[in-house]
């Protein structure tokens, strides 16, 4: 049944399976939004019993600022800040202590995997890897966090692997820290015990999922073992772009079988010229559901093709369309941050402000910006200890006094945390402490761009307290990082940019060598890329730009996906005003 989402919450009244089909700018989110009104306000279900869950953080705050004061008790937030919540609030019948729960993201790991890796003589006391290579190592590790790793199918060697990642989370656990892997196979522990399932099935009855495609088997176990009277999901199989990190939208592809399937084909968000193209490219794709883009905007909106491309040549058109376009109206997007950060030194040179999500100098891969969360992340958990190795440096103590402190920890059960200030030394607790402590402490280094960052967080999501703040900087994602964008034009990979729209967008790195990926191709994941080359088409409003750059293979010509958008690369289209055109 194909309906706009001002239809959805009438039409769909009564069904306890739905699936909603939304092709991109079509309103997902005045979906989920009307749904949630109708389950509030016609059949007077208390907000109390409803989930809202969402891909990102950003998708989450836009659906609590719809809703204000509407959403009251509903919880709305992402897969992992659910499965956070059920950590927090029934936690204790597996030992954690919501008081003090630290959030670890998985860069931190990466030490304790090393030594229990070796310790099982999985890698050699030099680092070297004897039993497998690295990459199969985190090809586990991935499988185990999304649900796709199976015992009883598993070689003598992935067997060993898992019994690495069992002593990994062992040890996170006796440190009261998850990491953001390991948060939703937490709740699905305690979901397992029927005491707190009981609990949760009574309060919990509504579920809304945003982005459903996205979902990998654990986050849909999680529900599947709630089991909710009703549960109402909407995605879009084309828009499917993580399986890489181990989303499973055959699930949702599986769901369409069993619920009741509502469409909506409308696109408000750009005209027929965009729209077109986007359609022919991905009915190149076999696993789908038969739904396309009805782009009722007219032939509003333009797309143009550029092959051969230098980045200087980019960087004059982008100063050429930021004469009608304001910098936060325009994006370039890429397959991959490589790109970007060739494009964002012809963009400097050429004077356009710019910011370049994502890229590897971002702030928060400084040692400042880690220093600065690892005192913020003390004052919620003094047996941090990787929290602690982070403020080394600012604290200046040397890898000699690390080690004493560190003995030191071991004969008096004390933490190094506890070590340090028994020595006479401060740690403050809050963001203005931490800034005149450093001041104090460690005055020749420039901590203001990674203070300034919190803050900005604090701003942003509303944050009073600092538990809070450790919670947000360890769960957010590149998107979220988007709120560092002022008055510039945003650089960000598409996969960031997902759920996301500007006027002008410009999709650059569009070559045979770099889209589809030489590992994709040969890992057959030529659909996956499709669909990740047609969302970046889609987050255009009305300006479009396809750049394949100026290769230096001369045989490197083209991404394939070009061709099968059946653009000649000639001038634009005209646009006109013609709100009749149909497909």
């Amino acid at each position: 049944m194909k309906l706009d989402a001002h239809q959805a919450a009438a039409a769909m009244a009564g069904e306890p399976r739905i699936l909603v089909s939304a092709v991109p700018g079509s309103g997902k989110t005045r979906t989920l939004t009307a749904r949630y009104l109708h389950l509030v306000d016609d059949l007077h279900i208390s907000p109390y019993s409803i989930v809202l869950l969402t891909f990102t953080r950003y998708a989450a705050n836009e659906m609590k600022e719809r809703l204000g004061d509407r959403a009251r008790n509903a919880f709305i937030g992402t897969f992992h800040s659910f499965a956070l919540f059920l950590v927090r609030a029934y936690g204790r019948e597996r030992g954690w202590d919501s008081s003090w729960l630290t959030i670890l993201d998985d860069g931190e790991t990466t030490l304790d995997e090393r030594e229990i890796l070796r310790d099982m003589r999985v890698m050699d006391s030099r680092g070297k890897w004897k039993r497998c290579k690295e990459a199969e190592w985190l090809r586990i590790r991935n499988a185990i966090a999304c649900g796709q790793f199976d015992e009883k199918t598993a070689s003598p060697t992935e067997i060993i692997l898992n019994n690495v990642w069992q002593c990994l989370e062992d040890r996170f656990r006796a440190e009261n820290v998850l990491t953001f892997s390991t948060l939703i196979l937490e709740a699905i522990r305690l979901l397992q015990m029927p005491d707190v399932l009981a609990l949760v099935k009574e309060r919990y009855t509504h579920f809304l999922i945003d982005e459903a495609q996205d979902s990998d088997a654990n986050q849909t176990l999680m529900i599947d073992l709630i089991d909710p009277p009703s549960r109402f999901l909407v995605g879009d199989i084309d828009q499917a772009i993580f399986e890489w990190r181990g989303a499973a939208p055959q699930l949702f592809l599986a769901y369409a079988k069993t619920a009741a399937r509502y469409d909506l084909p409308n696109s408000y968000r750009f005209g027929f010229n965009v729209g077109l193209p986007a359609n022919r490219l991905i009915k190149h794709n076999q696993e789908r559901l038969d739904i396309a883009i009805n782009a009722i905007a007219g032939n509003a909106g333009t797309v143009q093709v550029i092959l051969g491309a230098a980045s200087s040549e980019v960087a004059e058109l982008v100063l050429t369309v930021l004469k009608t376009h304001g910098p936060k109206e325009v994006a370039i997007l890429s397959r991959t941050h490589a790109v970007l950060d060739e494009l964002s030194e012809a963009l400097r040179y050429a004077g356009v402000k710019h910011c370049n999500v994502g890229a590897k100098g971002g702030i928060v891969k400084t040692a400042e910006f880690r220093a600065v969360r690892g005192y913020l992340r003390l004052s919620v958990n003094p047996m941090d200890r990787r929290a602690f190795m982070s403020i080394a440096a600012s604290e200046h103590i040397s890898s000699e006094k690390l080690l004493d402190n560190r003995l030191a920890a071991v004969a008096s059960g004390k933490t190094l945390a506890q070590v340090h200030t028994e020595a006479g030394n401060t740690l403050p607790t809050t963001i203005d402490e931490i800034e005149e402590h450093l001041k104090n402490v460690d005055p020749a280094h420039g901590y203001g761009d990674a203070l300034d960052y919190m803050r900005e967080a604090m701003f942003a999501e509303n944050i009073v307290t600092t538990a809070e703040l450790v919670e947000v900087l360890a769960m957010e994602s590149a998107q979220d990082r988007l709120r560092a964008v002022k008055n510039e034009v945003t650089l960000c990979t598409i996969h960031a940019a997902k759920g996301l729209e500007w006027p002008c967008v410009f999709l650059v790195g569009m070559n045979a060598s770099r889209f589809p990926s030489r590992r994709a191709i040969g890992e057959g994941r030529i659909e996956e890329e499709r669909r990740l080359c047609y969302v970046g088409m889609t987050r255009a409003e009305r300006t479009l730009y396809l750049v394949s750059h100026m290769a230096k293979d001369e045989k490197d010509g083209p991404s394939m996906f070009v061709g099968e958008t059946e653009l000649d690369g000639g001038p634009p289209p005209r646009e006109t005003d013609d709100d009749d055109l149909t497909y």
